[in-house]
């Protein structure tokens, strides 16, 4: 996906609503021109938004929750060059945790968020935000344990 200063998405709605997620994806980012760029991001079957895993302008990765008040979780871990493989996992709910995997290590263990009570029901991948971007997503995956 390359953008010039427009915002580019794709979304799947699921079958059924999920409680208990997991979502993973092989990312490759290119560039992001500086910008903070949402890679994967939880919505319910409302639209209404629950969590993300977004990485900033210098490749850092966060997870996100957007149920309000929103709060964010820094893993500590940045993008390497090339493919990487991401994956967030966790339960929607006020006293639930997610974790976040990068390469196949976990770089997020457990960390508690209040990500509201909506079940998972929309998948999406990219940033609605006009930027100027050039990043691919490959075998997005959805399921209910980590890979």
């Amino acid at each position: 996906m390359e953008t010039v200063n427009h915002g580019a998405t794709l979304r799947k709605d699921l079958a059924e609503p999920l409680a208990s997620v997991c979502v993973s994806s092989n990312i490759r980012v290119q560039n992001t021109n500086g910008a903070s760029l949402d890679l994967l991001r939880l919505r319910s079957a409302g639209n209404d938004p629950i969590v993300r895993l977004y990485v900033n302008s210098t490749g850092r990765l966060f997870v996100r929750q957007d149920f309000l008040p929103t709060a964010q979780k820094d893993s500590g871990a940045n993008l390497q060059s090339g493919w990487n493989a991401v994956e967030l996992c966790g339960t929607v709910g006020t006293g639930t945790t997610w974790d976040l995997y990068l390469n196949g290590a976990k770089v997020v263990n457990a960390w508690a968020a209040d990500t509201g009570s909506a079940p998972v029901g929309r998948i999406q991948i990219g940033d609605p935000g006009a930027k100027t971007i050039s990043a691919n997503w490959d075998d997005v995956v959805v399921d209910t344990v980590p890979d």
